[in-house]
C-alpha cells in the first residue's frame, strides 16, 4: 500500500450511502481535511433504528449528520433522502449533482455486503460517466465489509480519538452496534497488515473509473433488496400484530373504503385484513392479474376503472416502486395514496 497523497489544493468529496457512512469509512479523512471536504449522503438513514418508526429514524439520523457536520465544521455538505434500502431504485442519483470541482471522491465499495453500499458506487461511476469527467481520483472506503486490494492509505493514529467521537454523534447506530470500537479495531488491524506497529491506518482502493462500463446490471441486486424489504415489512407486521395496526390507521384517516394497489404477497395479505374489518375494498389494480381468483372483487389495470371515485384510499402494496406507483396514481387522478410500508413501519 501506498500513502496517499492530499495536496493543500485538493478538494475532496465523500459520498456515502447512509448518515455514520462517511465518519465510519474516512473519518480520518474528515478529521485531517475537513476544511477540503464536502460530505453528501444518498438516503435518510430511515431504516437505521428498528426501535423507531420511520419518521422519527429519518429525523434523528439526520440530526444526528448535521451534528457531526457542525463539530467538523463543515458547511458544504447534503443529504439527497433517497429512500434508505432502496437506493438501487435510484442509479443516476448523482447525475445532477456537480462532480467536476473535485480532485479526489472516496465512496463505499462494490464489493461491500449491504445493497445500499454498492448502489452508492454505481450511482458515482454513473454520474462521472453522464458528466463526462476523467481527470478525478475515486477511492473506494471499507464500512461493512473489508477491502480486499487496499491500494492506499492514511495514518490517523493522532486521529483515532477524533474520529471515534464523530461517529458517536450518531448515537442512534453506537446503540446497535459499537462502530467507534470497530472503527479503532479496523485501524489497528491495517497498521498491523502494512507493518506499521502501533500505527493506526485507514485504508482506500483506488478505482480507475474511465476503464469501467457506464451501466452495471443491478437486476439482482435490486430484486434482492425488494424481497427484503418485503420481508422487514411482514416481521414487524406480524411482530406488532396484537396492536391491529392497520385497524388503527384506516380508524384515524376515517377510510371506510379502499382501493387495493397490487395484488402479491402482501396485496392478499391486506385484502384479508380490510375483509376482517369491515373495510369495503372497492376494486384491485393489478398490472397482471386480470379478474379475482375468488369472483368476488373487480380487477383493473390502472387507467381501465374509468368511472370509479379517485378520492377513495388507495393502499399500495408493492413497497418497493411506491414513488414510481404514486406519481402514477396521481397522474391519474388519485388523491389519497398511502404505501403499506409506512403504515406498518411507521407504528
Amino acid at each position: 500500500m501506498n500513502e496517499i497523497n492530499i495536496k493543500s489544493n485538493d478538494k475532496i468529496l465523500i459520498v456515502a450511502p447512509h448518515p455514520d457512512d462517511e465518519c465510519i469509512g474516512t473519518g480520518g479523512i474528515l478529521c485531517k481535511y475537513h476544511k477540503q471536504c464536502t460530505v453528501i449522503v444518498l438516503t435518510d438513514g430511515a431504516l437505521g433504528n428498528n426501535s423507531n418508526c420511520l419518521s422519527e429514524c429519518k429525523s434523528v439520523r439526520q440530526q444526528e449528520f448535521e451534528n457531526e457536520m457542525r463539530q467538523l465544521e463543515i458547511e458544504n455538505f447534503f443529504m439527497l433522502n433517497k429512500n434508505d434500502g432502496m437506493l438501487s431504485r435510484d442509479m443516476h442519483c448523482l447525475d445532477n449533482f456537480n462532480l467536476k470541482d473535485y480532485s479526489k471522491i472516496f465512496v463505499t465499495s462494490l464489493d461491500d455486503n449491504h445493497i445500499d453500499h454498492n448502489a452508492a458506487f454505481v450511482c458515482l461511476i454513473n454520474a462521472l460517466h453522464f458528466q463526462n469527467i476523467q481527470n478525478v481520483e475515486i477511492y473506494q472506503y471499507e464500512v461493512h465489509s473489508a477491502l480486499s486490494c487496499p491500494t492506499h492509505y492514511l495514518d490517523i493514529t493522532e486521529a483515532i480519538e477524533k474520529k471515534e467521537e464523530l461517529i458517536r454523534c450518531h448515537k442512534s447506530q453506537i446503540k446497535l452496534f459499537p462502530y467507534d470500537d470497530y472503527a479503532r479495531a479496523t485501524s489497528i488491524y491495517r497498521g498491523l497488515q502494512n507493518r506499521q506497529v502501533n500505527k493506526k491506518l485507514e485504508v482506500y482502493t483506488a478505482v480507475n473509473h474511465n476503464s469501467l462500463v457506464n451501466q452495471y446490471d443491478m437486476t439482482l441486486q435490486s430484486n434482492l433488496q425488494k424481497f427484503k424489504m418485503l420481508y422487514k415489512v411482514i416481521v414487524k407486521w406480524m411482530e406488532n400484530y396484537e396492536k391491529d395496526i392497520l385497524k388503527n390507521f384506516v380508524e384515524e384517516n376515517k377510510i371506510e373504503q379502499c382501493v387495493i394497489y397490487g395484488y402479491a404477497d402482501l396485496g392478499r395479505i391486506v385484502r384479508k385484513e380490510c375483509v376482517r374489518l369491515g373495510i369495503n375494498i372497492e376494486y384491485i389494480l393489478d398490472k397482471k392479474i386480470d379478474k379475482d381468483p375468488d369472483g368476488n372483487i373487480k380487477f383493473y389495470k390502472l387507467g381501465e376503472e374509468r368511472e370509479k371515485n379517485r378520492e377513495v384510499a388507495v393502499i399500495v402494496t408493492a413497497v418497493y416502486e411506491f414513488e414510481n406507483i404514486k406519481a402514477n396514481l396521481k397522474n391519474n387522478n388519485y388523491i389519497n395514496i398511502y404505501s403499506i410500508l409506512d403504515i406498518i413501519l411507521e407504528a
